[in-house]
């Protein structure tokens, strides 16, 4: 399937679902490690960040329409660490935007209440939805950066760039892929939960196309060759060939 320049929900989870099934018993045994490693001391640290890093380049190989195997799922990205530093750098930034945004307004509701004034706490409920609202637009526009730096070993700052860059005049319509993801997840939940074995790889896979619909050009840095060009070498026009010497002999001998 080709990528359009629209996010379609339809074209992007018809896609997710269908390479869902593709992957699915790749995708469930990267999980159950995934699990296991997560309730294991030190390895709930080192073993999910190394799979994390792992299955989102996963994703994006199998977003790009490249063949995939288990050993994919299990393999640290030529750019992992860089990606790693970009999705810390990312978390701390939606972090401090929520201790920045809300004790102020925390701060003015409790005094609300503590002098029984409606119109401080009413305030302070609009402050919070408006700083809902930038924290979704924020986390969006920045939300792909992971993904840059998986491809292109761009580091923290300017991965977020290129994320902001390619989620231009798109928040709207990655808004309505988010509430498609959120029903689809409900639905897999509501199928006694083993509906989210299908329902966790089709929003996954979906997010890494969506990026892929974003960002087409985007050449994949770790599986790129070098070429080295060789530049051609004049020969000096003093040198004296073989052929010409042979010329000049017979010349000789005929004279």
């Amino acid at each position: 399937m080709n990528p359009t320049q629209n996010l379609s929900p339809k074209e992007i989870f018809s896609f997710g679902f269908t390479n869902a099934k593709k992957y699915f018993w790749q995708f469930l045994l990267w999980l159950v490690v995934y699990v296991v490693c997560s309730m294991i001391p030190v390895l709930n640290i080192f073993g999910v960040i190394y799979l994390l890093m792992s299955g989102y380049f996963t994703f994006i190989k199998i977003a790009r329409g490249e063949e995939v195997t288990l050993k994919t799922f299990f393999t640290w990205p030529k750019n992992g660490f860089r990606a790693l530093w970009s999705y810390i750098v990312y978390e701390l930034a939606l972090m401090a935007m929520i201790g920045i945004m809300t004790v102020p307004v925390v701060f003015l509701m409790l005094s609300g209440i503590k002098e029984h004034s409606v119109i401080m706490i009413t305030i302070g409920g609009i402050i919070i939805l408006l700083c809902f609202i930038a924290f979704i637009y924020y986390g969006i526009r920045m939300y792909f950066a992971i993904f840059v730096s998986l491809e292109d070993g761009s580091w923290a700052i300017a991965s977020i760039k290129k994320s902001w860059e390619i989620t231009k005049d798109k928040v709207w319509s990655i808004i309505w892929v988010s509430i498609v993801s959120i029903g689809v997840m409900l639905l897999g939940a509501i199928a006694l939960g083993i509906g989210l074995l299908w329902a966790m790889p089709t929003i996954i896979i979906a997010w890494a196309y969506v990026y892929v619909i974003l960002a087409p050009k985007n050449n994949v840095m770790a599986n790129s060759s070098t070429v080295i060009e060789v530049q051609p070498t004049e020969i000096p026009a003093h040198t004296v060939t073989t052929e010409s010497v042979v010329e000049d002999t017979n010349s000789n001998t005929t004279n």
